[in-house]
């Protein structure tokens, strides 16, 4: 299956189970595919198309997708650690149940991103056009937020404590009552009796 990954044709209808890991994956197109139990650690992964593949229980860590293009994909109970998503486009993508501390996303277009129950504790969100963007229940604790508007989005289920936030980040964002507290001490805005 590596090679079938290192080829220069793409890939349809296919079931990949097994170690991915240091390869360099360039100009494909991946389709109505899956990865199950999968390893991609390491790997670079550069001009590919993602159309209709799910990742199930997949360890991608410390894996650059740079220049992809995500359609109909899904992450499933994932371990994204350290992961970099670079000046790539998301059309109805889901993370579920993953583990995704310190990701990099940077330089994004997103077209209905939804993100369920999952770990983004110290990740990095960079120039990122969140179109269509849910997030329930899950952990954004150190997260940074930089030139990425989270207007209309609504964070309540989540834990947001210790956000990095660039000025415009905020405006228009949903929270709860004690993220409200939360965010006024991050803007160094004191409540008086």
């Amino acid at each position: 299956m590596k090679n079938l990954l290192l080829s220069e044709d793409d890939i349809y209808h296919e079931t990949f189970h097994g170690d991915f890991s240091n390869l360099n994956i360039k100009s494909k197109t991946i389709n109505d595919s899956n990865f199950s139990s999968s390893e991609l650690n390491e790997t670079i992964i550069e001009n590919v198309l993602f159309d209709k593949v799910a990742f199930e229980k997949c360890d991608i860590s410390n894996t650059k997708f740079i220049d992809c293009s995500f359609r109909d994909t899904k992450f499933i109970n994932c371990k994204l650690l350290g992961t970099n998503i670079i000046n790539c486009r998301l059309t109805n993508v889901s993370i579920e149940d993953s583990v995704c501390k310190y990701i990099n996303l940077v330089d994004l277009k997103t077209k209905k991103l939804i993100i369920k129950n999952s770990d983004l504790s110290e990740s990095s969100f960079y120039n990122i056009e969140l179109v269509k963007f849910e997030i329930n229940d899950s952990i954004l604790t150190s997260t940074e937020f930089f030139n990425t508007k989270l207007k209309g989005i609504d964070l309540s289920t989540c834990k947001i404590g210790g956000l990095k936030l660039s000025p415009d980040a905020l405006k228009g964002v949903k929270v709860n009552m004690v993220q409200a507290l939360e965010l006024v001490n991050l803007l160094g805005i004191e409540i008086v009796d």
